[in-house]
């Protein structure tokens, strides 16, 4: 491998694991910020549904609404798995990036490394329907 080619495949390395870093934050905050949303929301209707301090059914409304939105999206795009996928691939090339400069992995193992960490990040997964457990027949 040329320098010039070791130089690239650094920078993609470095590129990736930024991205993943990157990733794995957003998807934490956005489960954090839609499960608190959406379970405030959810309370809301709970603790107010037919309640004098509500004046209106269109608040109850709009609360449902917004808490099915959340929960949904948290459950329909599998919010939990992909941040820990994005997480798990940044940990695995951010290890494989360290073991290649303390000289325990060659280029070779550093292009596996990368390849290894993309197959764990996945790709984006849209839930239709629930997945029933298998019977224990």
């Amino acid at each position: 491998m040329t320098e010039e080619e070791k130089a690239t495949l650094i920078v993609e390395v470095k590129t990736a694991i930024k991205t993943y870093h990157r990733i794995a934050n957003a998807l934490r905050f956005t489960l954090v910020f839609l499960g608190i949303i959406g379970i405030a929301s959810a309370l809301f209707v709970t603790a107010f549904t037919g309640s004098k301090y509500v004046e209106s059914d269109d608040c109850i409304r709009i609360a449902s609404f917004i808490s099915a939105l959340c929960l949904t999206s948290l459950s329909a795009f599998n919010v939990t798995a992909k941040g820990n996928n994005a997480r798990n691939a940044y940990r695995y090339l951010n290890n494989g990036y360290f073991m290649y400069h303390i000289g325990k992995f060659t280029e070779e193992d550093l292009v596996n490394a990368k390849d290894t960490a993309e197959k764990i990040h996945g790709s984006v997964d849209f839930q239709t329907s629930v997945q029933q457990k298998p019977s224990g027949t």
